[in-house]
């Protein structure tokens, strides 16, 4: 839940030392999963949030179960750019749960030039670290 420990406990003393290790993928996951978490609960919504992994190894980082019943599907990637083959994943468990609202979500770092792409595939977003904790 403290990505600032995780970093400690590796070594990474700085933002620079963070993008050169091999754990930065995982830091950045595990801290969008603490805002997550922090934000639900601070809302006092349930503890309704999951990683989905199934057997032919569809996997999606955070499934968030929304107020109505709707399914909130959560992908953190290092990147600053998104490709729309990110949303693969995504897209493949969107259409399998398809009697619920789904929302589908990739968080991503910012690029350092030019405009963010926001719309990276059909039913799936993509947003900054800063745009997504906006929009919590």
């Amino acid at each position: 839940m403290d990505s600032g420990l995780v970093c400690f406990l590796l070594g990474i003393e700085s933002e620079a030392e963070l993008a050169r290790s091999p754990f930065a993928g995982s830091v950045f996951e595990g801290f969008v999963g603490s805002e997550v978490v922090k934000n639900r609960h601070n809302r006092g919504l349930a503890g309704q949030r999951y990683f989905f992994r199934d057997e032919q190894g569809l996997e999606v980082g955070f499934l968030t179960v929304e107020a109505g019943g709707g399914v909130h599907l959560i992908e953190a990637k290092w990147a600053k750019t998104i490709y729309p083959q990110d949303a693969r994943s995504l897209q493949r468990l969107m259409a399998a749960v398809k009697k619920r609202r789904v929302e589908a979500t990739i968080v991503h770092r910012p690029a350092r030039t030019g405009a963010a792409l926001h719309a990276v595939a059909p039913g799936v977003r993509a947003l900054t670290i800063d745009e997504f904790l906006s929009a919590l």
